[in-house]
């Protein structure tokens, strides 16, 4: 397919060839400012990374889970930190549980920031298993700390 003066391919090689071929026409000037640095040298890691799983080698379903990992970016999930703060209105004896560990253990720094804040705020008449919530003291909460903190000092 030809469209004008360059050629349209279906390989992203000839797609960006007939792009800065189209922007070198419109755009003279600018483009060669722009070629002062190599395309190569103007890519970060996260862009580096993006481009290698649009190679044709690379699955649909490794692509989707390598996008995911990008945007998780070290956080766990929404619904792994809900479910811990569902297990927490039990009180401090919630992470006697290795389930809720496992889960602790997954957050980011921030989230674990927002989880000591939401476990000594929580609203009253909330139940866990029939029973009211405890709020968390300071000093309860910061066990969620420590907890989090041994197990990130191992690695």
């Amino acid at each position: 397919m030809t469209t004008g003066p360059h050629e349209l391919g279906t390989d992203w090689a000839s797609v960006r060839r007939s792009l800065i071929g189209v922007l070198a026409d419109l755009y003279p000037e600018e483009l060669v400012m722009y070629r002062a640095v190599p395309i190569r040298a103007q890519l970060d890691a996260r862009t580096k990374r993006l481009r290698a799983l649009m190679d044709d080698g690379v699955s649909l379903a490794l692509a989707q889970t390598e996008l995911i990992k990008l945007r998780m970016a070290g956080r766990a999930a929404v619904s792994t930190v809900e479910a811990l703060v569902c297990s927490c209105r039990e009180g401090p004896r919630a992470l006697d549980r290795p389930d809720n560990l496992r889960r602790l253990n997954q957050l980011s720094e921030q989230q674990l920031q927002e989880m000591h804040e939401r476990v000594q705020r929580f609203p009253p008449g909330i139940e866990y298993e029939g029973k009211p919530a405890s709020r968390w003291s300071v000093e309860q909460a910061d066990v969620l700390i420590e907890h989090w903190g041994n197990c990130h000092e191992s690695f």
